[in-house]
């Protein structure tokens, strides 16, 4: 059991200590948990998680997201106010609006953006509860789909 503790506590500490991990590529996500890996043995499934959850933080990060909650009614990210007025020759800005509008309207059912920035998912906290797994995946797939 202290062995367990050790590993999640080693790598909550490189994700603490490297804030930028979760915005790098995946590839340094995947060499840190097979490094981890070779070094203490099979991962238990809170490190797993934290691991995922750097993958949210990254797509997160590439959206210009200022927060993420999981509320009992939808799931909320809110964006940089930035990211939603790009500047007249900011063309990567006006795609990622375009984009972020396109799967508002087209890809996601019951999701929306309002008018301060922030954009509600019909992800509750309860789906977290009973299928985290399930509810991992759709967040995954819905902030792919945001990020391009």
């Amino acid at each position: 059991m202290i062995l367990i503790g050790r590993k999640i506590c080693f790598f909550k500490s490189l994700l603490y200590f490297t804030p930028n991990l979760g915005a790098q590529e995946e590839s340094i996500l995947q060499s840190l948990m097979s490094e981890c890996e070779d070094r203490f043995g099979p991962m238990p499934i809170a490190v797993q998680w934290l691991g995922e959850i750097s993958r949210v933080r990254r797509f997160l990060l590439s959206l210009g997201a200022t927060s993420l909650t999981v509320g009992d009614d939808y799931t909320e990210i809110k964006l940089d106010k930035r990211i939603l007025q790009p500047s007249d020759d900011d063309e990567a800005g006006e795609e990622l609006v375009k984009r972020i509008l396109d799967v508002c309207n087209r890809r996601v059912n019951g999701m929306r953006i309002t008018p301060d920035g922030r954009l509600l998912m019909p992800l509750k906290k309860r789906s977290f509860v009973n299928d985290v797994s399930g509810a991992f995946g759709e967040l995954k797939r819905i902030l792919g789909l945001l990020a391009g």
